[in-house]
């Protein structure tokens, strides 16, 4: 508001400037009587065209309402502007020629340094930044219940873990678009504002995230030789920086351009770089100076984050660590550890003697002894054991009736043993959460829960066959050394010790065929979840990862990855209603 009121001013300062000079015009021509009379005809005529912005400012004036913002009065001169009256259209244009600039140099500090100053945080902007991620999925709503006792640096940690996912948004009263007058319609299209906050968040992201505080655009690959080479001349020739910053937004495109009418536009013909390009369909789109800037900041954005996220910060490699930790791909270290899990569980009766330090030393342990150890440190520096408490043990044990009486979940609590509060961790921070977000890592321990589950049940029916196997070897070789005299009771009959030994012989018989169905029913199971979900839809993530171009094609890629998975294992909620 405050600057289409210096706008409105500056059309009043002139009308009083040509009504000073009419004044002075008729006071001189009364003391000198041979001068040319004014008359009230050459009055009208001069008065006419300034009378006639008068009306058409009182006009746009009683249109536009006290309350609107930013965004809001741009869009609403832009009506004003779509006028029949070429002499209507053209004042209305450059007063929103002149409206719009603080508006554009929000838009460059957004676009060209990731600020949002202190005019786009009241409202004034079509962009927002939300304290804390506004993202408002379940996981994310659990942590912020926990943000008022967190310290100042945990609170920044915070946030730059979820910078990516909601801490800038939209605003979309604030975008200066009007959808009703096509999809090119008003100052800016959705589709622009929608990648001028991806360019924004992703300097962001650069600079917070990435710690690359240094990292800056490229004026070449914004400008042609020729303006490149003119902006270094008049640099030199300069002595004000605002007047440099000033050209440099005009080349960019940060400001508005319009037609007078009169093929004459804002700026200088050598800023009018609007290019038309070939669509999909052959047809020919128009590009302005200001689509084609955004378009190359976010290629420089996406291609510097994803060069940091693969080579500095090992992206591919966490996503495999996740995969050979959580995904149990690491088969040797997942057996290794339920042996080592095995003798610590039987050693104790209940969770009460379970002690953080000796899992960690059984963790340590399996790595030590397994190929695990060749995993690169940055990853086995991630992983630790988490002791579950009875909430998370019910909120995880997706075999269990939800609708338990209270009494029963009670009894469930105290009958809890080591298996069931033990549960593998990978530690994620910034800038991995952009895309292993805590989301994604709910999934990631929901298929673990049922992969370790089923790999716990596998263990314990070996376990079982190494048993029954003993007793069957035992007892061949006390028939075949001492006869069944050797197993027959004091005072019983050989007559019904024989019908023992042989129901004897049927049970362990009928044992070992219904273990032998149960291994058979797992190992299925696993083969299909580890070769046919797993491994598939690893090789599928791999492919859509080096084709990826921006941060949010790698973002969507692992979502549909974990989304295949968990529905391939029978783990979404469709499935469980069925």
């Amino acid at each position: 508001p405050r600057s289409l009121a210096s706008s409105l001013r500056k059309e009043l300062d002139s009308y009083h400037t040509l009504l000073s000079s009419l004044e002075s015009k008729f006071l001189h021509n009364n003391g000198n009587a041979s001068s040319k009379n004014l008359t009230c005809r050459h009055l009208m005529i001069q008065l006419r065209e300034p009378t006639t912005q008068l009306r058409t400012i009182a006009m746009m004036i009683d249109g536009i309402s006290t309350q609107l913002k930013g965004g809001q009065v741009l869009t609403h001169l832009y009506l004003h502007s779509m006028h029949g009256d070429k002499r209507h259209q053209s004042l209305v244009n450059q007063i929103l020629y002149s409206t719009s600039l603080p508006w554009y140099d929000l838009l460059y500090d957004w676009c060209m340094n990731g600020v949002l100053s202190s005019s786009a945080t009241q409202d004034e902007f079509f962009i927002q930044e939300v304290g804390g991620g506004a993202s408002t999925t379940k996981s994310n709503q659990r942590q912020q219940e926990h943000t008022a006792n967190l310290s100042k640096k945990e609170l920044f940690q915070k946030i730059d873990d979820n910078l990516w996912h909601g801490h800038f948004v939209l605003v979309q009263d604030q975008i200066p678009f009007l959808p009703s007058i096509g999809r090119t319609g008003g100052i800016m299209t959705q589709s622009l504002a929608n990648e001028i906050l991806i360019v924004g968040k992703g300097i962001n992201f650069i600079r917070r995230c990435l710690h690359d505080s240094q990292w800056t655009f490229d004026l070449r690959t914004f400008l042609s030789r020729h303006d490149y080479d003119q902006l270094l001349s008049n640099a030199k020739h300069s002595s004000s920086g605002i007047e440099m910053s000033q050209q440099v937004k005009r080349m960019l495109g940060f400001q508005y351009d319009f037609d007078n009418g009169d093929g004459s536009s804002t700026k200088p013909r050598r800023f009018d770089n609007r290019r038309d390009l070939s669509g999909q369909c052959g047809e020919i789109i128009s590009q302005s100076a200001l689509e084609r800037t955004v378009s190359i900041a976010a290629q420089q954005v996406h291609k510097h984050i994803l060069t940091s996220l693969v080579q500095k910060h090992h992206l591919l490699q966490h996503l495999k660590g996740l995969k050979e930790i959580l995904f149990l791909g690491q088969g040797d270290f997942i057996s290794s550890l339920l042996d080592g899990l095995h003798t610590e569980f039987e050693s104790h009766n209940g969770i009460d003697e379970i002690y953080m330090h000796n899992m960690t030393g059984i963790l340590y342990d399996a790595i030590r002894n397994t190929n695990a150890k060749f995993l690169p440190s940055f990853v086995l520096q991630r992983v630790h054991i988490k002791l579950l408490s009875a909430m998370d043990v019910k909120s995880q044990r997706f075999w269990i009736d939800m609708n338990d009486s209270e009494e029963n979940a009670k009894n469930e609590a105290i009958e809890l043993d080591g298996w069931d509060i033990f549960s593998l961790c990978y530690d994620i921070d910034a800038p991995l959460t952009a895309v292993v977000h805590p989301d994604a890592m709910e999934k990631y321990y929901k298929v673990f829960n049922l992969l370790f589950r089923l790999k716990r049940i596998d263990w314990m029916l070996n376990s079982t066959w190494r048993q029954s196997t003993v007793l069957n070897h035992a007892l061949r070789l006390m028939i075949s050394k001492y006869g069944d005299v050797a197993l027959r009771p004091t005072g019983t009959s050989s007559t019904k010790h024989s019908n023992d030994l042989a129901r004897m012989k049927q049970l362990l018989r009928t044992f070992a065929m219904t273990r032998h169905k149960m291994v058979h029913f797992i190992s299925n199971l696993q083969s299909y979840l580890m070769f046919e979900v797993l491994e598939s839809g690893w090789k599928d993530l791999v492919s859509k990862l080096q084709s990826s171009r921006t941060l949010d094609e790698v973002i969507s890629a692992h979502n549909e990855y974990l989304d295949e998975i968990v529905i391939k294992s029978l783990l979404d909620n469709v499935t469980k209603k069925e």
